[in-house]
């Protein structure tokens, strides 16, 4: 507006011709504006016929002016390669990824394609015009025809949950041989194939426009039993298993090693939750055993007596294992703690420590301080040892009660009236220096023992005062010297003077000192009466009697000295010792101070007269040299040689007087030595037995019974068994053939001396092997082992060397009685015939057989044979 010029207002008719006109005008050309659109729209559908509308899209593929056959090979291709694009599926921890082929995805070409055409063409004429007129500024996106196949899509879903899907697990404890295991708990996963199948149906159609992820659902089980449920149930068996077991009571402890405990380790799966345990029947053996060590009575507290107090020892409570409960307990806590309380019951005993303490006090205040007793200016002591030994307790109390043993107490005490007390002493008789003469009395001090017992009783138990005073009595003698002096004068007169005992072989004095020694008094107290002593004086009367006391003596025969003599008899004297001991006695009361000794005599049963028979015969035999010759040289026997081979027998007139022959033998083969003569066999045996002939018939001389030596054994063939030994000869050995009967001895292979022999009559052979020596025996006397009235029994024969080779009594030895050797000797016959066998030895004649022992060995081998 401008200043100072005035507008005016349009009236309203004005106003409302001007509306008209402009509403004209807006209408004309809205007119003319949808004629041109409706001659456009013409163009444009005439342009498109057959043909897809510019701007139009599906699956992003641009169709503008495709007609439906292009449309559908261009769809076709995007698809095949939206078929092959990922689709990347998660299921609990688990990633999948997959096609959308293999969820079984399809694209419907055809309807997809019929969308498309249809846009712009079905719709209602503004809304056709509307969606051509803007299709080509923003492009129209036909919403793809996309489906599921279900079939395919649950394969691939069951497919993923072969993988996915996982059981539910509880919790677990295995107990083997190798200890407990822990399986631990699984929660339990299940893809839930259904719900997944409609919820892929709305999500996987639109998964190829961009990389998808796709979260399966599953369905999670939790487990009934955790792991947190098993870890203290696991832990305790664990702990249970590499441990040992140890109980305990007090100090004590006993441990089961880890192998046992491992052994009665189980575990009960009955319940929800596994419950460890251990086998009860061998818990309850082991607390039989342990309860050995733990069941006790309850002990009272005693009173314990020492050496100079007394001391209190406590009591004890009894103790008792309760096998139940401590069965009880360790089930609970073997898996818990590895030492554990055994459960057991006390007993508390009668008599307490507390109980007794004041007994024990009254004890002690009673004995543990010496006690003084005294005496004038004499004291005693009773130190507290002395009095712990005279305590004593009355047991019928309860507590018990102490008190001192008057029994102990009177023994001490008469110990102390033994020096204190003087008994009264009696006059008495003594000896002195041959005399007697009295030792006057005296008056004696005592001691009322009860009187004093009872009251130092009394101040001991007070344990007020520790000393006490003895009261004593004056004690009289009861003889006196006046009782005694018509008893010393009789003695004096019985040993005043000495006294002689007299025979024919001597004198023997008793002087006045002996006689007094032999003083005894008759009676007692002041009736006595002096004697001498019977004892005393039979003693000194035997003692003569030893030596005049003679046995007889018997004459015997002797040989003593190398000749033949008679020792004489002996006349026996033998003193009368009672008669004699009462005659000195009777003597020493008088005045007759001399005796003869009584005797008595005996005589010997033999005289020298008894044997001058025998002697005679033994100096007719032996008073002369015995000559005996042999190829002309002689030896001799003096008579004392002869003498050593004189027996007899008998007493008296009946001694029997003989030669032995084994001791004439060795006279014989002392002074004719077997090697003095070189060329005779000397037979000892039989040269004994002519000797001893010749001797007893008075001849006095002999010839010596011998055979010639061969020392060549070439003449005697002996055929013996050398192969035996296959050429390993024994250093020494013996062979016997019993066909040829001969005998060889070989030293390796070489016979060194042969000789005949005589073997084993046909009824007892001798056996044949090899044997050993086993023995030798010098001189050997046979006994036959069967009874005389056998037709094989012999007498006892006496053989001078023997070999045992086989046990059973088979010897190899000479033969005193056989005489011939060899071939033919050892048949059958009687005994003694030259002829006749022997009983299964091997007889040898006696030169070789001499040799033969002193070569041969014990074990030197022994060959038999035919």
């Amino acid at each position: 507006m401008e200043t100072g010029q005035v507008r005016t207002l349009p009236s309203a008719f004005g106003l409302a011709k001007l509306s008209w006109n402009r509403n004209r005008l807006l209408l004309a050309g809205m007119l003319a504006f949808i004629l041109l659109l409706l001659a456009a729209s013409g163009i444009y559908a005439i342009a498109y016929s057959g043909k897809i509308y510019p701007g139009v899209k599906v699956l992003g593929v641009d169709l503008s002016g495709k007609t439906k056959q292009e449309a559908a090979r261009l769809l076709q291709s995007r698809a095949d390669k939206l078929l092959e694009s990922p689709v990347v599926l998660t299921a609990d921890k688990h990633r999948f990824q997959v096609k959308s082929s293999d969820l079984g995805v399809r694209f419907d070409i055809q309807a997809m394609v019929d969308s498309a055409y249809q846009f712009g063409r079905s719709d209602a004429f503004a809304s056709r015009w509307l969606q051509r007129f803007m299709a080509p500024f923003s492009d129209h996106e036909v919403a793809p025809v996309v489906s599921l196949n279900n079939a395919k899509t649950r394969d691939t879903l069951e497919s993923i949950a072969s993988t996915v899907d996982r059981p539910v697990r509880n919790a677990k404890i295995i107990l083997g041989e190798d200890g407990p295991r822990f399986i631990t708990s699984q929660v339990g996963v299940k893809l839930d194939i259904d719900s997944n199948l409609k919820s892929l149906s709305n999500s996987i159609p639109r998964a190829y426009e961009k990389s998808t992820t796709v979260s399966l659902k599953v369905i999670y089980t939790r487990p009934s039993i955790e792991d947190s449920d098993l870890q203290p149930i696991y832990k305790g068996l664990v702990a249970a298993w590499n441990r040992p077991l140890t109980l305990k009571f007090g100090d004590k402890q006993w441990a089961m090693p880890v192998s046992e405990v491992r052994q009665l380790l189980r575990l009960d799966t009955s319940g929800k939750l596994p419950k460890p345990y251990l086998l009860e029947a061998p818990i309850r053996n082991w607390l039989e055993d342990i309860s050995q060590e733990i069941d006790s009575d309850p002990v009272d507290a005693r009173i314990k007596v020492l050496s100079q107090s007394v001391e209190l020892v406590p009591h004890k409570d009894g103790y008792t294992l309760l096998e139940d409960q401590t069965v009880e307990r360790i089930q609970t806590e073997a898996f818990k703690s590895g030492i554990i309380d055994v459960v057991v019951q006390v007993t508390h005993p009668n008599l307490t420590t507390e109980s007794l303490k004041p007994v024990v006090d009254k004890a002690n205040a009673m004995v543990n301080q010496p006690f003084e007793v005294s005496y004038r200016n004499r004291s005693w002591t009773l130190e507290p040892q002395d009095l712990v030994q005279m305590l004593r307790w009355n047991k019928d109390d309860t507590p018990p009660t102490p008190y001192i043993s008057r029994n102990k107490l009177r023994t001490w005490l008469s110990g102390v009236a033994e020096r204190i007390e003087r008994s009264p002493v009696n006059a008495r008789v003594i000896v002195d220096n041959g005399k007697v003469r009295i030792i006057p009395a005296r008056i004696g001090v005592r001691l009322d023992i009860d009187a004093n017992l009872k009251a130092l009783i009394s101040a001991i138990s007070s344990g007020n005062t520790r000393q006490f005073a003895l009261q004593v009595q004056r004690w009289e003698p009861k003889i006196r010297s006046s009782d005694l002096r018509p008893a010393v004068d009789l003695a004096n007169q019985l040993i005043s003077d000495p006294i002689t005992v007299s025979y024919s072989s001597g004198n023997w004095n008793i002087d006045s000192t002996t006689l007094a020694s032999w003083l005894r008094w008759e009676g007692n107290g002041k009736d006595i009466t002096p004697v001498l002593d019977y004892d005393s004086v039979r003693s000194f009367v035997y003692q003569i009697a030893q030596q005049v006391n003679k046995d007889p003596s018997d004459a015997y025969l002797s040989v003593a000295g190398g000749y033949a003599h008679i020792v004489p008899e002996t006349v026996g004297v033998t003193v009368d010792i009672e008669s004699t001991t009462q005659k000195i006695i009777n003597a020493a009361s008088t005045s007759t101070r001399n005796v003869t000794l009584d005797v008595t005599t005996s005589y010997p049963q033999v005289t020298s007269d008894d044997l001058k028979p025998a002697l005679d015969k033994m100096l007719y035999w032996t008073g002369e040299r015995f000559y005996m010759s042999l190829n002309g040289r002689t030896w001799w026997l003096d008579p004392s040689d002869l003498v050593l081979a004189l027996r007899w027998y008998g007493t008296g007139e009946n001694t029997v007087v003989y030669l032995d022959e084994n001791a004439l033998e060795q006279q014989i083969r002392r002074w004719v030595p077997q090697d003095s003569v070189t060329d005779m066999d000397i037979n000892y045996s039989a040269t004994a037995q002519v000797a001893m002939k010749a001797i007893v018939n008075g001849n006095r001389h002999i010839a010596i019974v011998a055979e010639p030596i061969k020392n060549d054994t070439s003449d005697q063939e002996h055929k013996g068994y050398e192969s035996f030994w296959k050429g390993d000869f024994p250093d020494k050995w013996i062979d016997i053939n019993l066909s040829s009967q001969s005998l060889a001895a070989y030293e390796g292979s070489k016979q060194v001396k042969v000789s005949l022999i005589t073997s084993g009559r046909p009824e007892l052979p001798t056996p044949t092997g090899l044997f050993h020596v086993l023995s030798k025996i010098s001189p050997k006397v046979f006994i036959s082992p069967w009874p005389k009235d056998s037709e094989w029994y012999y007498p006892p024969s006496k053989a001078n060397f023997a070999l045992l080779f086989r046990s059973g009594g088979y010897y190899i030895h000479d033969a005193p009685w056989r005489s011939v050797y060899g071939p033919g000797t050892n048949g059958s016959g009687p005994p003694g015939d030259a002829r006749t066998g022997s009983h299964g030895c091997v007889n040898v004649p006696y030169s070789m057989m001499a040799w033969l022992y002193s070569w041969a060995e014990v074990g030197t081998p022994v060959l038999i044979h035919y």
